[in-house]
């Protein structure tokens, strides 16, 4: 069983659709059952309910290392921008925390840690894994989350994400948002997605009807690093 944890039903379903194009079969499920995993599947992207960013460090990697028959594990996690450590570098010392590692490196093209790797865990139930990888919005390397991964890969000159950009800036400047500021990328990318036709599509089905680029380089290193870490 290969499970691929994520912090909720939008980041699942920008990912699951992004492994559509490319002919990769992935399944979102609430819930981990060895028994009802379809084989045909490549992985399923696993959705904990109520979830954030720190219980699926902390929850969702330990319900993954505790059900059966799971032997591969990603996740897809916010780099969001820390109070002290540097982003990313907040979020793999967390990891590092949950997996029982003294040691790990992050890599910018997506983290894949294999199974003698694994073995330097203090845990049993890690050791276990055949493979276990992260992949930190929106690019491994700069703080964001999956808008900003969405606003690099908009199949538009950057040009119309500058413009988007301007008009929330103008808008909070002068008091007409009523959004957390750690919000700011998505009201950009659903401002972008606003002029588009037809304004108010899901994220899901603005990557069905091409508002994105599936073959822009950052698009095609998450499902480069997908394809490693789950053999598809």
């Amino acid at each position: 069983m290969k499970i691929l944890l994520v912090e909720g039903k939008k980041d699942a379903q920008v990912i699951k659709v992004l492994c559509e194009t490319q002919q990769i079969r992935a399944r979102i499920v609430d819930k981990l059952s060895p028994e009802d995993y379809q084989e045909e599947n490549c992985f399923e992207i696993y959705v904990p309910k109520d979830s954030n960013d720190e219980k699926l460090l902390s929850e969702g990697i330990k319900s993954a290392l505790l059900a059966n028959g799971i032997q591969v594990v990603g996740i897809v996690l916010d780099a969001d921008k820390p109070k002290d450590n540097p982003a990313p570098q907040n979020r793999v010392d967390a990891i590092k925390y949950q997996l029982g590692m003294k040691k790990l490196l992050l890599n910018q093209s997506g983290t894949i840690l294999k199974k003698t790797d694994l073995q330097n865990s203090e845990h049993h139930r890690v050791k276990r894994l055949q493979q276990f990888g992260f992949w930190l919005m929106p690019d491994n390397k700069n703080p964001g989350m999956l808008e900003d991964f969405l606003m690099k890969i908009v199949n538009k000159p950057e040009a119309c994400i500058d413009l988007a950009t301007q008009c929330i800036e103008s808008a909070k400047k002068q008091n007409c948002h009523t959004f957390k500021l750690a919000h700011s990328s998505k009201a950009v990318i659903h401002t972008f997605l606003a002029w588009q036709d037809e304004p108010g599509n899901t994220l899901e089905l603005s990557i069905k009807s091409g508002k994105f680029n599936k073959n822009a380089e950052l698009a095609e290193k998450l499902i480069t690093w997908l394809k490693e870490l789950f053999s598809c």
